[in-house]
Order: structure tokens, then C-alpha cells, then sequence
């Protein structure tokens, strides 16, 4: 009799987890694997903060305090490349309405392009914001200031649906635990400095 309860209550999370991973662009808030995958990064992740000339695009306050999951790069071979970041913003919710908020950054280059889409989550887990940049980088592969474009996009659309849904994935499933780095101070991040031309 235990061990048959024990095999539904396996079952049930088992559902609760493939359902929440499946409904991952917001449309039910709050599922079982993005409120564990929160928690977990509120937890572990490094200290990290919004970057001043990232703050603007996603409407955040530059500098505001969050805890993060870094990616320099996903491919251990060019660690040069641009990677993911995660950030969850931490701090007094009464003097930040945007504590709990989470911003996901995927970043890549195509030819000497730094090509990065930002996607802001609410606390419910609904995606409320999704801008696309494009920058350029020199001849050492850094950033140029002041090279970034930034597009909204439309976050009813349902590319932007699809895209979203594909990294929060990454994310709830676990698979980007085995290119996290050791915690440590962050300082913005390398995959977020590489990502933001300034």
C-alpha cells in the first residue's frame, strides 16, 4: 500500500514538473519547476546586479542588487563566445517594486555580430518584456561602445513565444548546470558585458 502511494505521488510530480516545463511562456503562473528553479536561484546563484546601460532596455533601475546563474559560454572549445545569463532581482520589495522580477539573457554571434535577446518574467512567471540588440565587436572580440541596437518585440507574438519558451526550458530543465562556473562575485557577468555593446 505505501509503495503504491509513493509510486502516485511520483507520478503526480513527475506531471506537475512536465506540465509546468511544457506551459513555460506564463499562460499557468507560478508552476512547480519555475517556483523551485526561483527558489534555487535566489539560494546559490552569485551576487550580481542590472548593468547601467542594460537598466534603460528592460526597465529596470541600473545597479539594482539580483542573485544570478552565469554562462560565459556555452561551448568550453570558444569562451570567447557570448553565453546565458539569469537574473532574479533581490532586495526590499518595499522599496523595489521590481524584487522577484526575473531577466533572462541568450546571447550569440553571427560573423562579428553580438546578437542578444533579454526576456523580463514577472513574479507569476509571465513574460511581460522581450527586446532583441544587436552590436558590433573589434578585432579582439570585445564589445564597441556605443555599436548596440535595441528592437521590442511583440511578446504576444508567437515567435517570441516559441523563443521564450525554448530558453526558459533550458533553464527548468537543468541542463545549464553543467556550464555554471564555481560561485563567486560575479561583476555583471562576462557573458552580460559581452552581450551589452555598449
Amino acid at each position: 500500500m505505501l509503495i503504491h502511494m509513493i509510486a502516485l505521488l511520483l507520478t503526480a510530480a513527475s506531471g506537475a514538473y512536465a506540465e509546468s516545463v511544457k506551459s513555460a511562456g506564463g499562460e499557468k503562473p507560478r508552476h512547480v519547476a519555475y517556483v523551485v528553479f526561483i527558489s534555487s536561484l535566489q539560494t546559490n546563484g552569485q551576487d550580481n546586479y542590472i548593468r547601467p546601460n542594460v537598466a534603460p532596455l528592460i526597465a529596470l533601475r541600473p545597479n539594482a542588487p539580483t542573485k544570478a546563474f552565469i554562462i560565459d559560454s556555452l561551448d568550453p572549445k570558444s569562451p570567447s563566445e557570448p553565453g546565458k545569463t539569469c537574473n532574479v532581482l533581490v532586495g526590499d520589495a518595499a522599496s523595489n517594486p521590481d524584487v522577484g522580477q526575473t531577466v533572462f539573457l541568450d546571447s550569440h554571434t553571427e560573423n562579428n555580430d553580438v546578437i542578444a535577446r533579454y526576456f523580463k518574467v514577472n513574479r507569476a512567471g509571465k513574460l511581460i518584456l522581450a527586446i532583441h540588440t544587436v552590436g558590433k565587436r573589434d578585432a579582439k572580440k570585445q564589445p564597441i561602445r556605443g555599436s548596440g541596437k535595441a528592437t521590442t518585440l511583440d511578446v504576444t507574438s508567437p515567435a517570441v513565444q516559441r523563443d521564450f519558451k525554448k530558453e526558459l526550458d533550458f533553464w527548468l530543465s537543468g541542463r545549464y548546470k553543467k556550464h555554471l562556473k564555481p560561485k563567486a562575485a560575479a561583476e555583471g557577468g562576462e557573458a552580460t558585458k559581452k552581450a551589452a555593446a555598449e
